[in-house]
């Protein structure tokens, strides 16, 4: 993971992540937003490399905590099969905003929308 310092000459430096498993959080086309009041990342979906290099669409939530430089992941109950749980299916390549306001983020694919309470 790398960063822009935005100030002075803007720079990318390489993050150095000092917990949590890194080879784990390893996805593409997730969707990632700054969730300010936990100072964190939120980081849904994407593709993941599974068990002898499969890759398959990732439902996990992601958080990586800015301060701590420290990567977790958000344990919730699965099942889609309940129509009173509200659970984003797995996806890749789709966008997601923070809206503050309402301390929601909505994630979006090209035919449906999920929300995701993330207080």
């Amino acid at each position: 993971m790398y960063r822009m310092n935005l100030e002075g000459k803007k720079t990318w430096e390489k993050v150095v992540v000092r917990g949590g498993n890194e080879l784990e959080v390893r996805v593409v086309g997730h969707s990632a937003v700054f969730h300010a009041p936990s100072r964190s990342l939120l980081v849904y979906g994407g593709i993941r490399v599974d068990i002898a290099r499969f890759s398959k669409l990732s439902d996990r939530l992601l958080v990586f905590d800015i301060d701590q430089h420290y990567w977790s992941q958000i344990q919730y109950p699965r099942s889609h099969n309940n129509p009173l749980q509200h659970i984003p299916l797995e996806r890749a390549f789709h966008s997601a905003v923070y809206c503050w306001d309402v301390d929601v983020s909505v994630l979006k694919a090209a035919h449906c929308a999920n929300f995701v309470h993330v207080a």
